[in-house]
């Protein structure tokens, strides 16, 4: 009986960790106005995303970091939450993404 609570403890601490359940991959209703929009979409090859502290993070992936070009790492809403580089001095933000993690949703 005296092992049940260190059980409990060992459950709660793992569940704590990071979700259990699968990314939610559907589109945010501001990517697809983005992605809609013929003009704002023609040099998006794929939009990515991954879970960072509990928030889904969607790279909207251009291809421009081969040349330099900034590519944009926005939350929900499209507000614009860190961003991606080539030969620039990287977004300390960058660093906290797993490029193993990324999901594609959509793709040109």
């Amino acid at each position: 009986m005296k092992k049940m609570p260190i059980y409990i403890l060992l459950l709660l601490i793992t569940a704590c960790n990071k979700s259990n359940g699968p990314i939610d991959t559907s589109i945010p209703i501001c990517v697809q106005e983005i992605l809609d929009n013929v003009e704002l979409s023609k040099d998006i090859r794929t939009v990515r995303v991954q879970e960072l502290d509990n928030e889904l993070h969607y790279w909207l992936n251009t291809d421009f970091v081969r040349f330099d070009g900034v590519e944009a790492i926005v939350n929900m809403n499209c507000d614009t939450i860190c961003s991606f580089c080539g030969f620039c001095a990287p977004a300390k933000c960058s660093s906290e993404y797993d490029e193993e993690e990324w999901i594609t949703i959509w793709e040109k």
